[in-house]
Order: C-alpha cells, then structure tokens, then sequence
C-alpha cells in the first residue's frame, strides 16, 4: 500500500524541460499509454499521475483518451480528473 511519505510529486513547470514535453504530447497529441510509459521511463518510476483540468480547450476528448488508456481514473468536484498509469 502506498502512504504519503511514499510520494514523490513533480510538476512540470514550462521550461522546455523533456518532462513537460511528455505532458503537452499528452494534452496536445493524444493522451496515450506510449506517452505516460516514456515519461515513466525517464522519471525512472513504475507509476505516474496524469492531471487533466477542465480549462483545456479539448478537455472532452483529452479526457475520453486518456479515460482509455489508464489504469484508474478519478475526478475531484468534475473539475480535475487524475489518471493514474502503471506498469
């Protein structure tokens, strides 16, 4: 089971950094498995987090791609929605 202490939370900031790139490609090309297990791969962990707020333009269809292809999904008041991706 997985606690807190157990957590690490990164956040992409814009900087161009290869991280945040997985993340556009996510919100901007299609929000696959491919993508999340490549940035898995580079952030050398077995399970990632992809949050999706409702302010994207193509929220619906973000959310429908990435709804297909996580493992688990979730939604905090209809507005954020979290898929949580493992290997």
């Amino acid at each position: 089971r997985c606690q807190m202490s157990d957590v690490i939370f990164f956040y992409p900031i814009p900087t161009g950094s290869p991280l945040y790139q997985y993340y556009l490609d996510m919100v901007y090309t299609s929000a696959s498995r491919a993508t999340m297990e490549q940035a898995m791969d580079l952030a050398k962990v077995n399970r990632a987090y992809f949050v999706l707020n409702r302010y994207w333009v193509n929220f619906s269809k973000i959310k429908k791609e990435a709804s297909a292809t996580a493992d688990t999904s979730f939604s905090i008041n209809d507005q954020d929605f979290i898929f949580e991706y493992h290997r």
